[in-house]
C-alpha cells in the first residue's frame, strides 16, 4: 500500500492515496496537509470516542481521594502544630528561670510569689499573686525594670513612712525620671517573644479580688484575640493573641515538707496563685479541674501535683517532698488552658497519672 502523500498545487492541495486523488477541501479536517492543534484534537476525538472533562463519578472519586488525605493529614500536622508550641513554651520557661537566677544574683535570693499589704508586713497579701509577683520582679510593675526599693507591694511604693511611690513616673521632671531608672535592675526578659497583659485584660469578667491592674506573663497558647488596655486607659487599635498566666511558687526553704492541712508550714503555698486560679480558664472560665474542684480550692491535689514521690519518705513519720523543695515552680497550663492536666509543660515533671 502506497504512503499517503500531500503535494501543493496553486491553491489546491491533492490527496493522492490507493483511493484516488482529493483535493485539500473536501478531506476531513483532521487529514489536511497542515493540521493546526485544533484539527488534532478534534481527528482524535472522532477516531478515539474522546471528550473533555470529568464524568460524575470520577469527580466524586477525586473528592473522596481527597478526604481521605485530609482525614490522614490533619492529625499528623495538628501534632506537628502542638510539638512546635510545646517546645516553645519550654524555650519561654528556660529563658523566664536564667531571668530568676539573674536576679538572685542581684539581690541574693528568688523573687517572692506573693505580695504584701500595704503596711509592708505580713500578713500576706494574696490577692497580688505569685503570678503578678514573678511578672514584677522580671519587668517591673510599669515594665521599665525592677525598683530595687520595692517590696512587692501591689501599690507600687516601698517600705518607708510616708511610703514612696517607685513606679509612678507621671508628673517627674526629666532628671527624677533618669534618677528612679538608675536605681531599677533589668528587665530581666526581653518581651519581644513572651506576651505581657493586665489581669483586666486576661480575664474578662472579674469573679476575685485579684489586682486587675497588674502584669501577668502569659504562655504561648493563645486563648483569646482581643484588644487590650493601653497604659494611657484607651484601647488597642489592634487585637493581640493572649495565652494563659504562668504560675510561680517560690520555695520556703525553712519548711522541710508538704503539709496539706497548713500550706503556710509547707516548702510551697498553693494559696500563692489561689486567686488567679479561682478565675478559671482564660478562655471560657473553666475550672481548673486539677487544682479546683466545685468551686473550692484543693489544696491535696495541687500537692499530689508537686509531690516528688522518689523523694517522699515512708513509716511512721513520712514525709511529703516537691520537686525543687530549695529553688521555684513554674507551670503553664498547655494548649488546654487548664491547670493541672496531662499538657501542662513545667519547669519540673508533674506527678499527674
Amino acid at each position: 500500500m502506497k504512503t499517503e502523500t500531500f503535494k501543493t498545487a496553486s491553491k489546491n492541495v491533492i490527496a493522492r492515496s490507493p483511493f484516488g486523488t482529493t483535493k485539500q477541501s473536501q478531506l476531513p479536517r483532521g487529514l489536511r496537509a497542515h493540521p493546526t492543534r485544533r484539527d488534532c484534537r478534534d481527528a482524535l476525538a472522532m477516531t478515539s470516542g474522546f471528550k473533555n472533562g470529568f464524568t460524575l463519578a470520577e469527580l466524586l472519586t477525586a473528592i473522596a481521594i481527597i478526604a481521605i488525605l485530609i482525614g490522614i493529614l490533619m492529625p499528623a500536622l495538628n501534632m506537628a502544630r502542638k510539638f512546635a508550641n510545646d517546645t516553645k513554651q519550654k524555650a519561654m520557661l528556660s529563658t523566664i528561670e536564667t531571668g530568676i537566677l539573674m536576679y538572685k544574683n542581684d539581690f541574693g535570693e528568688y523573687p517572692q510569689s506573693y505580695g504584701y499589704d500595704a503596711s509592708g508586713t505580713p500578713p500576706k497579701d494574696y490577692t497580688y499573686c505569685g503570678a503578678q509577683t514573678l511578672t514584677e520582679a522580671m519587668l517591673g510593675q510599669d515594665l521599665l525594670g525592677f525598683h530595687t526599693k520595692s517590696i512587692f507591694r501591689a501599690d507600687g511604693k516601698d517600705a518607708s513612712t510616708p511610703a514612696n511611690e517607685l513606679y509612678n513616673l507621671s508628673g517627674l521632671s526629666d532628671d527624677k525620671v533618669r534618677e528612679n531608672l538608675a536605681k531599677r535592675k533589668g528587665p530581666y526578659l526581653s518581651r519581644e517573644n513572651i506576651g505581657v497583659f493586665k489581669a483586666q485584660d486576661v480575664f474578662d469578667p472579674f469573679g476575685t479580688t485579684l489586682k486587675q491592674d497588674k502584669y501577668l506573663i502569659c504562655d504561648v497558647y493563645t486563648a483569646l484575640n482581643k484588644t487590650i488596655t493601653l497604659p494611657n486607659g484607651s484601647q488597642s487599635t489592634k487585637k493581640f493573641k493572649i495565652g494563659t498566666p504562668i504560675l510561680y511558687f517560690r520555695a520556703n526553704t525553712a519548711m522541710l515538707e508538704i503539709k496539706v492541712a497548713d500550706t503556710l508550714g509547707s516548702i510551697y503555698d498553693f494559696s500563692d496563685n489561689t486567686e488567679l486560679v479561682a478565675l478559671g480558664s482564660v478562655a471560657n472560665h473553666k475550672l481548673h479541674e486539677g487544682f479546683v474542684e466545685k468551686n473550692t480550692y484543693q489544696p491535696d491535689k495541687f500537692y499530689d501535683y508537686i509531690t516528688d514521690e522518689t523523694a517522699t519518705t515512708t513509716g511512721s513519720n513520712p514525709r511529703k517532698r516537691p520537686f525543687r523543695p530549695d529553688s521555684f515552680l513554674l507551670i503553664s497550663a498547655g494548649a488546654d488552658g487548664l491547670y493541672g492536666t496531662t499538657d501542662d509543660i513545667c519547669n519540673f515533671t508533674p506527678n499527674i497519672q
